[in-house]
């Protein structure tokens, strides 16, 4: 990327420490991001692109802190945005090149249903009976926990924590890959959890009032001006009535 590009520009790089560090926590971000990327958006999001950015932002918003820390100038401000912004690119890029040509294997237990599953396209969904699921061919296992109870499902599921793949409940993953919650798994309590606060909703009533105080001047201003535009611009009068044809 482009501190590579700055590494070839600065000749005299290799005598300055400060600018070798500088320069080694790039790619230090950029794995640092990727790993992380890696290890927790396996699962497809719907909102990928967004936590992918919000992961970026907090990595580099770290190595701005380390160079503060270690006294370090950011040397090369356009060098630093530039490197964010590639960085960025190339995970996004590399997310949607993983869930497309290595989608995420997932068996789907015969009483679970299979259609959400099945249409949802960085999953490579195969529909399986729990007497006949080989560990190592599946990503992770999708069923209905609420119905699960007898204990050979119990020990199945046991053996498949301790070789690490992953026993998702079928609502919730479709919760989570479609954004949307049917309504029947709500609760009334949930529900509530939904309504905010009465001493948040009195604080934001507050802060709305101020600014639309403080901002009042400057849109009385703006609106003065807009008025004699137009009236310049139509110099007739502002209420009239017009004969309808």
């Amino acid at each position: 990327g482009s501190a590579g590009i700055y590494l070839f520009i600065v000749n005299d790089i290799a005598t300055d420490p400060q600018r070798i560090i500088f320069m080694l926590g790039f790619p230090t971000a950029y794995l640092t991001s990727l790993v992380t990327v890696q290890y927790t958006l396996r699962l497809p999001k719907f909102d990928f692109f967004n936590r992918i950015i919000a992961i970026n932002i907090i990595v580099y918003s770290f190595l701005g802190l380390a160079l503060s820390t270690l006294r370090l100038p950011l040397i090369s401000r356009e060098v630093f945005l530039s490197e964010f912004l590639v960085s960025s690119v190339l995970l996004i890029i590399y997310y949607k090149l993983l869930n497309r040509y290595f989608p995420l294997r997932i068996g789907v237990l015969v009483h679970s249903p299979f259609e959400p599953f099945d249409r949802y396209p960085a999953l490579n969904a195969v529909q399986i009976d729990a007497a006949a699921i080989e560990p190592n061919h599946f990503d992770g296992i999708v069923t209905n926990l609420r119905n699960e109870s007898d204990p050979e499902t119990t020990n199945l599921f046991a053996r498949l924590a301790q070789q690490r793949i992953p026993v998702y409940d079928t609502d919730n993953l479709i919760e989570r890959l479609w954004a949307r919650i049917p309504l029947g798994n709500l609760t009334s309590i949930e529900i509530e959890t939904f309504r905010p606060p009465t001493f948040y909703l009195g604080i934001k009533r507050l802060i709305e009032l101020i600014l639309i105080i403080t901002a009042l001047p400057l849109i009385v201003i703006i609106c003065i001006l807009i008025a004699i535009a137009i009236k310049l611009d139509s110099p007739g009068p502002i209420i009239f009535r017009q004969q309808r044809i």
